[in-house]
């Protein structure tokens, strides 16, 4: 791929909309070829588009996969309506420029605008659309393809006016062990890291099965609460690992039960939470401060 365009990504969506267009570009037939291909956007009819397109465009690419470049994006960012506004419009001679922006209101990714760019040009007798991959999305040629990749900001950490950290993300201690080797030991490994560990056998081994991919998680401990003795006896465990630095983010309040009026908390976004407007295009798993500094 030539290019990334995650930023660019996500600010595309589609589906049904009015479209308001200017006259500031004389000419009906190439306002009329722009219109018509612009509502048929806005209706995702792309064959009607499709038909519009230069001879040179439908050389380049079928109905099929014009189609498929418009639906893996759209379809991706669950699309649900768009207007448009014309803006300038350049003759060239033999082709027009219109300049249009672009509101789009994605159920993920919740309303924002963009400015494209559509050219018509004069065939003969008939007014096409010279189309290309950025006539999808903005910047994007035909060598290049489409991909979504969701980005987890860092929480923010908390300090004092004295610049002492009050609230910090760390990492718990995590013992853990491959499923792939784990499948014909499972139940005895369980029983030996719940003895180590003084915890329900049946409780460890549920945790570990529950845990998603392929790194199953026996236990989380916080700093401190594992001794040198027990990690040396749970790594002398066959097919069992601990980590400190990459499995299991998690809050660390170094002040413990002292801050807890001031600092709150925070929980994922829920149901409820959703039927309000700020909350409405949150992503699955965003967190909502519910009380104090959180």
């Amino acid at each position: 791929m030539k290019r990334l365009f995650t930023k660019l990504i996500l600010l595309f969506t589609l589906g049904g909309a009015v479209l308001v267009f200017g006259t500031s570009c004389a000419g009906n037939s190439y306002d009329g070829t722009a219109t018509a291909y612009l509502n048929a956007f806005a209706r995702f009819d792309y064959r009607a588009m499709y038909e519009l397109l230069t001879p040179g465009s439908q050389g380049r690419v079928t109905l099929e996969a014009f189609t498929e470049y418009h639906k893996k994006v759209y379809d991706m960012l669950k699309v649900q309506t768009v207007s448009v506004t014309r803006g300038e419009c350049v003759d060239n001679g033999l082709s027009r420029s219109y300049d249009y922006t672009a509101e789009f209101t994605s159920s993920e990714y919740g309303t924002f605008s963009y400015e494209m760019q559509l050219e018509v040009y004069k065939k003969a007798d008939f007014y096409l659309v010279a189309w290309t991959p950025a006539n999808v999305v903005t910047g994007m040629d035909w060598n290049d393809r489409v991909y979504a990749v969701t980005t987890k900001g860092a929480r923010g950490e908390i300090f004092d006016r004295a610049g002492r950290l009050i609230v910090k993300n760390d990492y718990a201690i995590t013992v853990y062990g491959d499923k792939t080797k784990l499948a014909d030991t499972l139940d005895t490994v369980s029983a030996s890291v719940a003895s180590v560990l003084k915890l329900d056998a049946a409780a460890v081994k549920q945790k570990f099965q529950k845990t998603n991919g392929n790194t199953g998680i026996f236990a989380t401990l916080f700093k401190g609460e594992l001794s040198a003795e027990a990690e040396d006896a749970l790594l002398a465990i066959d097919g069992v690992g601990i980590d400190r630095d990459s499995i299991t983010p998690i809050r660390y309040y170094p002040y413990g039960n002292a801050l807890a009026q001031t600092l709150g908390y925070s929980t994922p976004v829920t149901v409820e939470d959703r039927e309000q407007e700020e909350y409405k295009f949150l992503p699955e798993g965003t967190r909502v401060g519910r009380r104090g500094l959180e």
